[in-house]
């Protein structure tokens, strides 16, 4: 499935955002572009080994990687939950200051998750889901919904 934007900078920035069992990973494989997630901090060896302890190291490692591909104006695409502006605001402050579009993918698709997150840790990420308000004034921040067979165009972000 590819997404189509115009091409008004060198690079992009995608954010591809959603639940846990979303298909984030997977999608942003299929992207061109230095691939970032804050989950790629706890593989060791080949093996997934989540401590929560160390999600802010993992968050800053993975901001910093997506912020050196954008100054070396690379494409990036991120894959994290993103459940808040909060969340995303540095990766969309690094993109205004490189130059960069900014292409945000919500995932509306679930599939079974491979880190076993509870569903209680879900429900809360459900609960505090950021929808971005969205126009079709032209901006460089796209916003789309991913389905499992479709991409729905929702506009374009203001702040």
């Amino acid at each position: 499935m590819k997404i189509e934007t115009p091409h008004l900078k060198a690079s992009r920035l995608t954010l591809i955002r959603g639940l846990p069992g979303s298909g984030k990973s997977t999608f942003a494989k299929s992207m061109n572009g230095v691939h970032a997630e804050a989950d790629q901090y706890f593989y060791t060896g080949g093996s997934y080994v989540f401590d929560p302890s160390k999600l802010a190291a993992a968050h800053s490692q993975c901001l910093t990687k997506a912020v050196d591909a954008l100054k070396s104006d690379e494409s990036v695409v991120v894959a994290n939950t993103f459940t808040t502006f909060k969340e995303m605001a540095p990766y969309l402050e690094a993109a205004r200051q490189y130059g960069a579009n900014v292409v945000v993918l919500n995932m509306k698709t679930q599939y079974e998750g491979v880190h076993n997150v509870p569903q209680a840790a879900v429900d809360r990420m459900k609960a505090r889901w950021y929808d971005f308000p969205v126009s079709d004034q032209p901006s460089s921040v796209f916003v789309y919904n991913i389905y499992s067979d479709s991409v729905e165009q929702l506009g374009y972000y203001h702040e």
